[in-house]
This record gives C-alpha cells, structure tokens and sequence, in this order.
C-alpha cells in the first residue's frame, strides 16, 4: 500500500475518532496529502505513517478552538509550520544550538 493511502487512512481514522463523522474527501484534499507529505519528509521523517500519525494527534492536541472546528488535511497543510512550532514550543525551551529541522523531528518524536 501506498504511503499517500495509508496516510489518507491515518488521517480519515483520527478524524472520525475526534470529531465523531467520517471525512468526505476532495481532490484537494489529496493534493494538500502530498503537500504535507512532501513537508515531513523535508524535516527529516524516515517512517511517514508513523510521523503522520504523531502530527495529526498532536495538531489536534494542541489545536484551539478553530483549528478544531475547521479540522482538516488543507488547515494542516497550510498551518504546517505553526503546528511544529506549537509541537516544539509545548512544555519545552527553545534549543537554538540544534538545527530547526532536527529539532522538530526530535519534538515529533517526543
């Protein structure tokens, strides 16, 4: 299976566990998958399922009350650096010795 259907499958199944409805997909939708796709990879993901799966909760988890009500793969897409930043900043010290990229990879994986 694919890495682009089985991140689809990962997002569709903590949607459904969050909000309670299935996902209704798009096209775009499938478009923006790739992009944030393509964004792991760049900070250094080796497991894409894996770091998706970490992403996504942790996008819901510190989400506040829009980004829950407009939960979706285009809002993660778009809002990709201020998750990681929220991801990064949550409970911890900024690290400006280690590479940004590392650092969120190292956060992700926390």
């Amino acid at each position: 299976m694919s890495e682009h259907i089985q991140c689809k499958a990962i997002f569709q199944k903590i949607y459904g566990e969050k909000k309670g409805l299935p996902y209704v997909w798009s096209a775009k939708d499938g478009a923006n998958l790739k992009q944030l796709i393509n964004k792991l990879k760049y900070v250094g993901s080796v497991d894409i399922e894996a770091d998706m799966q970490l992403f996504v909760s942790k996008a819901w988890e510190l989400g506040d009350n829009w980004q829950k009500e407009h939960f979706s793969v285009a809002i993660l897409n778009s809002q990709f650096n201020e998750i990681f930043s929220k991801i990064r900043s949550n409970g911890r010290a900024n690290n400006v010795s280690t590479s940004y990229a590392e650092q969120l990879l190292r956060d992700l994986h926390s």
